[in-house]
């Protein structure tokens, strides 16, 4: 899962989290999208299937001011967080190729 992540930490910083550290860290229900992802992972965990689960987020710069864009402290975060999504994929056994998209 990648995503941007509210941990006080400085705007542009990546983190690896797992499902563990994600129910060892959350201790509040601060978001509707926070709360339906963990329940998800919860309820998968009781029945037996939790897959290994690895989130990437990013510490965001300013989470109301909405846009399509990233702000500038992101954007030059992004390629780190592009190479630790594809270095997750590779270590799960998946593969990727480039593409240029005109």
């Amino acid at each position: 899962v990648a995503d941007c992540g509210c941990d006080g930490k400085k705007p542009g910083t990546i983190t690896r989290l797992t499902a563990k550290d994600l129910n060892d860290r959350v201790a509040a229900k601060n978001s509707m999208h926070q709360v339906s992802f963990l329940e998800t992972l919860s309820y998968a965990a009781m029945l037996g299937i939790l897959p290994e689960t690895v989130l990437i987020c990013c510490e965001p710069e300013n989470l109301s001011a909405w846009g399509m864009s990233l702000s500038p402290c992101v954007e030059v975060a992004r390629p780190k967080m592009v190479r630790m999504i594809l270095n997750e994929i590779k270590l799960a056994g998946g593969e990727f190729a480039k593409t240029i998209h005109p």
